[in-house]
């Protein structure tokens, strides 16, 4: 709830108003931009912005990727050799594609039955106990739709 204000008074310290031929802080007009004291503080902004504005994101983006992918690689290769295991995930995955009012579609191979138990286990992460316990505010916050809206927004952000 904080990141927008903050990022905001971050963000101040670069917004400099012309006046006559010289340039003020706005968040303080007694500071003239460029000057000594304005660059004494530049530190402590740069600072804010890596750590604050560009860090927390990062940070968010991190625990949802770690936590989305936990077992999955392990349990799709414990899945091949068990057939028993395969059956028990491909119908859990099927439920859980019914329930959310898609069409399942059954798969015609093993690359595909791989596809389809990988997207449900990555789902089932991220509705685990420990991820809300994470960050819960985030992801209670949006529907599972939306954590791919999350991750493009991030990416568009480093990377444009």
């Amino acid at each position: 709830m904080a990141y927008v204000p903050v990022s905001s008074t971050i963000m101040r310290y670069y917004l400099c108003e012309p006046i006559g031929d010289k340039h003020y802080l706005v968040a303080d007009l007694r500071v003239e931009c460029w000057s000594e004291e304005y660059n004494d503080i530049s530190m402590t902004a740069i600072l804010g912005i890596v750590l604050y504005i560009i860090g927390i994101p990062i940070l968010f983006y991190a625990v949802l990727k770690i936590n989305r992918e936990e077992n999955v690689t392990k349990s799709l290769i414990r899945m091949r050799s068990n057939e028993n295991l395969q059956a028990r995930f491909l119908a859990m995955a099927r439920a859980d594609i019914e329930v959310s009012g898609q069409l399942y579609v059954a798969p015609g191979n093993d690359d595909e039955v791989a596809d389809i138990v990988g997207a449900f286990l990555r789902k089932k992460n991220l509705r685990s106990h420990k991820l809300l316990s994470q960050i819960g505010f985030i992801v209670e916050s949006y529907q599972e739709h939306a954590v791919r809206r999350f991750f493009f927004f991030l990416f568009s952000i480093f990377f444009s």
